[in-house]
């Protein structure tokens, strides 16, 4: 039984988008500006009594509130060829139910048979072997340093970096140096920054002088701890360290577009399947455009080519993620949650490839990176070839597209520790992951990161698309040759939600063209 208040009424039928062919439009401050988001107005049953009556017919009341309850189901040429063909002065309610199956066969049967092209680039999946971890982050911390400094040289020419320890002597004086270091301490003032830089030979104080640079005292303020960037400092003859340069361990990617008919993957995130917030009817929307129900033809030949959906955490709602969460739990197993979320998820047809990855409510371990969902609780999606359940994060190629799929805990550690950002800032947050080439940075947040001995959570150059969640905000945004999808939610707003205040975006969907790397959004609208 559904919670209280997401039984699909008729009102809530008609407001769900029928995704018929209708007007683009841009939409303001809450998703993207500049990104197209198809939307149409909600069809009226009057519209289609009167069609009747002009063919000279009488829809029974029967048959009315079951139109009511499907109007998004069925367009106006469907109906009027329908008219056309009945030979009886009453349509009834098995009249439209039989149009809607007939409808439904049609599209099925025209969808593209696509042959599969999945590579796994990475996927966290042994990483419970407790002979992995190790006893603290200094490994981890010196494979980042050592991975990151060569993205660092490549930016670099001129001057040769040098020791942290060697910078402050006798010999350095008066001069500018190149040091390639962590910033794992800053102290923020409104006329200067103190940061404390760290390497492999020790550590040092550098200074950042606002009246006199600042652009690096933006950057400076704004990037996280922990991130390893290569500075140019210049040493007085005091031997004070003024930072006059910052190089960061910028993503480099390039995407040549391919010729060929369009291979589509679909981007969501964050169901939360099994929270009383889960909305059951925008769900249920989505099944239907992947089956090409009730579409218009620009969309319907996107779902013609749909090979994949790629859900980037949160499938179901969990428990005791935080205090006060059993208020809104509907199912109360979270092994029942993946049951359920295994029985909605399998009504999307079988020729398309589902890939997984947890996030921070799903039964994986709580640190980074996660292996997959574990599969004692999840035991039919391993059964199941149609699922393809990896890590979080995961980095695959779909088509030969290179696709970083995160479910993005560290954009609200940045959203909530940088100075000038808010909740909506979501573009510019992915910014600064790629900037740094880190999907967490920051050891002692919020997000919760494990000490393997190598850094996992480090950004490779090449990747073409970084997709995650968590936010529950819909964004899409080009970084550095590098397009990001923050996929939005189908859950309602909780009260943890309400006091962060964070509004979430319902029922966005982002049908990524493999080929060409261009999304094309539809919005359910309950």
């Amino acid at each position: 039984e559904r919670p209280k208040g997401s039984r699909k009424t008729a009102q809530a039928s008609r407001s769900l988008i029928g995704l018929a062919d209708g007007a683009m439009l841009r939409v303001g401050s809450n998703p993207t500006p500049g990104v197209t988001i198809k939307k149409v107005d909600k069809m009226n049953i009057d519209r289609f009594i009167k069609l009747a009556n002009n063919y000279g017919f009488i829809l029974s009341y029967r048959a009315t509130k079951f139109l009511e309850e499907n109007i998004s189901r069925i367009d106006e040429k469907d109906f009027i060829m329908f008219l056309k063909q009945h030979d009886k002065i009453i349509v009834e309610k098995e009249d439209i139910e039989n149009l809607i199956k007939q409808k439904m066969g049609e599209e099925e049967t025209s969808l593209v048979d696509i042959k599969e092209n999945i590579e796994i680039i990475y996927n966290p999946s042994n990483l419970l072997n407790p002979g992995s971890i190790s006893k603290s982050y200094v490994d981890m911390l010196r494979d980042r340093y050592r991975k990151l400094m060569v993205k660092i040289k490549r930016n670099i020419s001129g001057l040769k970096p040098v020791r942290v320890i060697d910078i402050s002597s006798r010999i350095m004086r008066n001069n500018e140096v190149l040091v390639v270091a962590y910033i794992y301490r800053r102290r923020i003032f409104e006329d200067r920054i103190i940061i404390e830089i760290e390497d492999e030979s020790g550590t040092a104080v550098a200074y950042i002088f606002r009246k006199t640079d600042q652009k690096i005292y933006d950057t400076i303020s704004k990037s996280p701890l922990d991130v390893v960037v290569g500075l140019r400092i210049f040493v007085t003859n005091k031997g004070k360290l003024i930072v006059k340069d910052v190089i960061p361990p910028k993503i480099r990617t390039k995407f040549q577009p391919k010729v060929g008919p369009p291979v589509y993957a679909l981007l969501i995130s964050d169901l939360h399947i099994g929270s009383k917030k889960f909305n059951y009817d925008v769900f249920e929307r989505f099944i239907e455009i992947t089956k090409g129900i009730g579409v218009g033809d620009q969309v319907k030949s996107i779902v013609r080519r749909l090979k994949y959906i790629v859900i980037a955490g949160d499938l179901v709602d969990g428990i005791g993620v935080y205090q006060g969460q059993e208020m809104e739990i509907h199912i109360p197993k979270i092994e029942d949650q993946y049951k359920e979320a295994y029985n909605l998820l399998k009504k999307v047809p079988g020729h398309i490839r589902i890939i997984i990855i947890p996030g921070n409510h799903d039964a994986s371990r709580s640190a980074l990176p996660q292996p997959p969902i574990f599969k004692n609780m999840a035991v039919k999606f391993y059964e199941d070839k149609q699922f393809l359940m990896l890590g979080n994060p995961a980095n695959i190629s779909l088509h030969g597209v290179n696709i970083l799929v995160y479910h993005g805990d560290f954009i609200q550690d940045i959203l909530t520790t940088t100075p000038g950002l808010h909740n909506g800032d979501i573009g510019l947050a992915t910014n600064i992951l790629l900037t740094y080439s880190h999907l967490a940075p920051q050891i002692g947040l919020s997000t919760k990161i494990a000490p393997e001995p190598r850094d996992h959570l480090i950004i490779s150059d090449g990747i073409h698309v970084l997709h995650f969640g968590h936010t529950h905000r819909f964004n899409i945004s080009r970084h550095m040759g590098v397009l990001t999808v923050n996929s939005g939610t189908f859950q309602e707003q909780t009260k943890y939600q309400k006091i962060m205040r964070i509004e979430p975006d319902i029922g966005y969907l982002t049908f990524l063209n493999l080929m060409d790397l261009n999304p094309q959004v539809v919005r359910i609208l309950d």
